[in-house]
C-alpha cells in the first residue's frame, strides 16, 4: 500500500491492490438461461468512471456471450457535451483497456450506443429525452421496457429520478405515452428510500412519495460484497 499525507490541508491519498481467488467458472455459467426481454437501458451519469470501468465492460461481456436480450438499445446521459460517436469512441477506448475488447463483436455492439447530454435538474431535457427514448422504441422494438441506472453521486440521484417521473418515463401501465416499465438501478441498498419518513442512518430518498407497486421486485446483482460495490436493482413507480 502507498500512502502519502500532503504537507496542508491534511489531503491523504492511498492505493490498495486486492485480489480475489479465481472460482475456476466457465463466463457462460453466469448468463441466465433464456433471452431476457427487449429493453433499452439508460445510464444517468455514463461520462463517469463507473460507465467506462465496470458497466459497459460487463454489458459488452453479457452481449458477447448471448446474455443480452435479442433487441436492447444502451442510452449513456451526461453533463458533456458529446454526441454518440464521441460516446462510442470512449466506450471502445475504456474496453480496451480492460482487456475485453473483441473487434470482432465491437461493431455490431456499438450499433446500439447512444449518447444524450443532459442537465439533471432540467425537465425539458428530460422531455427530450423521452421523445429519443420512444424513438429508439420504434426503430429496436423494445417495447417501452426501460432500465434506468443511476451512476450518480447522492446529491443528484433524488432530481434525477424526480426528474424521471415527472418527464412522464416512469408509468408501468402497458399504454402509457413515454413507457410502461421502470427498473432503478445504484450501487448499494442506501440509495433507496420509499415513502416520506425520514429515519436515522437512511441514505438519501429519490423522492417524495416514491412508492413501491404490487409487482415490487428488491434483488441484488453478482457483485462482491463486504465493502465492495454491489449493484441493486429495483422495480417501482417513480412519482409524476
Amino acid at each position: 500500500m502507498e500512502r502519502k499525507i500532503a504537507d496542508t490541508d491534511s489531503v491523504e491519498v492511498s492505493t490498495a491492490a486486492v485480489t480475489a481467488p479465481d472460482l475456476g467458472l466457465d463466463p457462460l455459467e453466469c448468463v441466465a438461461p433464456g433471452r431476457a426481454d427487449p429493453c433499452t437501458i439508460v445510464i444517468m451519469g455514463a461520462t463517469g468512471d463507473l460507465t467506462s470501468r465496470k458497466l459497459i465492460p460487463a454489458l459488452f461481456d453479457l452481449y458477447r456471450n448471448g446474455g443480452m436480450p435479442d433487441r436492447f438499445s444502451i442510452v449513456g446521459c451526461g453533463r458533456s457535451d458529446i454526441d454518440s460517436q464521441e460516446f462510442r469512441a470512449r466506450m471502445q477506448s475504456a474496453l480496451k483497456k480492460t482487456g475485453a475488447y473483441d473487434e470482432s463483436r465491437w461493431f455490431s455492439f456499438a450499433e446500439m450506443l447512444y449518447y444524450f447530454p443532459i442537465d439533471f435538474k432540467d425537465l425539458n431535457a428530460f422531455k427530450n429525452l423521452a421523445r429519443m427514448l420512444r424513438d429508439l422504441d420504434e426503430n429496436f422494438n423494445t417495447g417501452r421496457n426501460r432500465i434506468f441506472y443511476m451512476a450518480l453521486p447522492p446529491s443528484v440521484y433524488k432530481t434525477a429520478a424526480r426528474m424521471i417521473g415527472r418527464a412522464g418515463l416512469a408509468g408501468e401501465n402497458s399504454k402509457a405515452k413515454n413507457g410502461c416499465s421502470i427498473s432503478l438501478a445504484n450501487c448499494g441498498r442506501k440509495a433507496f428510500r420509499y415513502g416520506s419518513g425520514n429515519s436515522p442512518g437512511a441514505g438519501p430518498q429519490p423522492s417524495q412519495g416514491f412508492q413501491r407497486t404490487p409487482n415490487f421486485q428488491d434483488r441484488s446483482l453478482p457483485g462482491k460484497r463486504n465493502g465492495a460495490k454491489c449493484a441493486d436493482v429495483a422495480l417501482c413507480q417513480l412519482p409524476v
